[in-house]
């Protein structure tokens, strides 16, 4: 792809590549609940979680002076996605339980930029790599339409990018220039879930959390729900609708060691529960 105006070709190529990790980052908090049998029970319940989410993003992210807006779609995003994985694990006993989410996602774009000197060939790589954890405990009350969930815990990210312009010229043509971020950032959580029990097999699924407050992100807050099918004993599909919005900034405005994100992230998600 050529692009003939540098400064908005750099900004269209990070618009898609940043997009692409906040899809990974929106799906990272939202995996499934299970259906159990006795949501209190004093034998140990395991679960596993691996997830998808379909997302559409909104938002800015600003690197020094540069500011990245964002109009995605789920299709914008995958296109330049090298790998990913994400996963829920989940162990519980009694009233109490503890929850770790795992995720890694490594993704870049390249562009030319088009000069008007023939002996030119530049190119602009982007290179992301993002690492996160989210950990939290939760306490469980059995109710008359299932159970309900009070959780506290953190969600902590690691992002690294990397940017590397090559002019292409025909006379040192490895001649290069680098530079990138690696910011990271632990923000408390708090909330609540909870399961509503529709028929044998057929369930409902709400969760809320709220976070940040200035330790970490200055705030954070996202919903999910939808509904969730008990094939078996050990397993379950579900799907849901998730919604977050994240404000984490760092470093002074104006100057080059600024980075902030201001994004909503929203869509559908598909979540395959292994339990025993």
């Amino acid at each position: 792809m050529v692009i003939r105006n540098s400064r908005r070709g750099l900004i269209g190529l990070m618009s898609v590549v940043v997009g692409t990790l906040f899809f990974s980052f929106a799906a990272n908090a939202a995996a499934p609940l299970s259906k159990t049998d006795d949501p209190v029970s004093n034998e140990w319940e395991f679960i596993a979680a691996p997830y998808l989410m379909f997302a559409n993003l909104k938002g800015t992210v600003t690197i020094g002076q540069m500011g990245v807006p964002l109009d995605m779609s789920f299709g914008d995003l995958f296109k330049h996605l090298d790998f990913a994985f994400a996963a829920q694990m989940e162990a519980r006993k009694g009233r109490f339980g503890l929850v770790v989410n795992v995720q890694y996602m490594k993704l870049g774009a390249a562009q030319e930029i088009e000069t008007p000197e023939e002996f030119l060939q530049p190119v602009l790589d982007i290179g992301m790599d993002q690492f996160m954890l989210e950990s939290w405990a939760f306490w469980r009350s059995p109710t008359d339409w299932g159970y309900l969930d009070l959780f506290a815990g953190v969600r902590y990210t690691d992002f690294k990018m990397s940017m590397t312009f090559n002019p292409g010229l025909e006379l040192n043509p490895g001649l290069e220039a680098n530079m990138g971020i690696h910011p990271t950032w632990a923000s408390p959580i708090f909330g609540a879930r909870t399961l509503i029990t529709f028929s044998d097999r057929w369930y409902g699924i709400l969760r809320g959390d709220v976070g940040g407050f200035g330790a970490g992100s200055d705030f954070t807050w996202s919903f999910n729900g939808g509904v969730g099918y008990n094939i078996s004993r050990i397993f379950d599909l579900t799907l849901t609708f998730r919604y977050i919005e994240d404000d984490y900034k760092e470093g002074t405005e104006g100057m080059p060691d600024y980075f902030a994100w201001d994004l909503k992230t929203y869509g559908g998600m598909l979540g395959m529960v292994f339990h025993w």
